[in-house]
């Protein structure tokens, strides 16, 4: 903590790691009171810092309101790679899971349920603005931690960090390695 990215992201504290990155909360200090989520991504190929540059300018081109949004991106000399989303507060899904004895009340995991299906429709049936082609976004981590509850009862799906873009007559090869157990697809 104390670490600050791109001379304008000052890290607060570490909010979750796993095998293929870490997320950060941090402060903006261009934008004054703004907090952010950054994704650092530990693979640090040519290949995968290409594929992460294109994608995220893809990403950062999104715009549902129960999406998290992308907002920068950027990579070290080092190599590293890190992904600038909004940081969304509350609790997530896995959250609620863990505090609640026995069964979710089954109207509310239904409404949530239909909120992420809205997300998800929007993601795989997205047209690319700067192209106007169909241009499918494919989450490849959507699990319980990933969906947060917000106040209002609406969720939000976040960590758009290992997404992946369809491209036509192609498949995500990489995705069974950048999954959640037991979430993968």
């Amino acid at each position: 903590s104390g670490i600050t990215l791109e001379g304008r992201y000052t890290i607060v504290r570490l909010l979750g790691m796993g095998g293929f990155g870490a997320v950060y909360l941090a402060d903006d200090n261009r934008l004054t009171g703004r907090q952010v989520a950054i994704k650092e991504t530990f693979e640090r190929t040519p290949e995968a810092q290409r594929q992460f540059e294109l994608e995220a300018q893809l990403l950062a081109r999104l715009s549902h309101p129960q999406l998290v949004r992308v907002t920068d991106y950027f990579s070290t000399p080092a190599h590293e790679l890190f992904l600038v989303m909004d940081y969304v507060s509350g609790d997530d899904l896995a959250q609620r899971l863990q505090r609640t004895p026995g069964f979710l009340p089954e109207r509310q995991v239904v409404d949530w349920i239909s909120q992420v299906c809205e997300v998800l429709t929007y993601m795989h049936t997205w047209v690319d603005p700067a192209t106007g082609r169909r241009t499918p976004i494919i989450h490849r981590d959507l699990k319980p931690g990933n969906i947060k509850l917000q106040p209002n009862g609406r969720v939000m799906v976040i960590d758009l960090g290992i997404a992946k873009v369809m491209e036509a007559g192609r498949h995500t090869t990489r995705a069974a390695r950048a999954v959640s157990e037991p979430y993968s697809p």
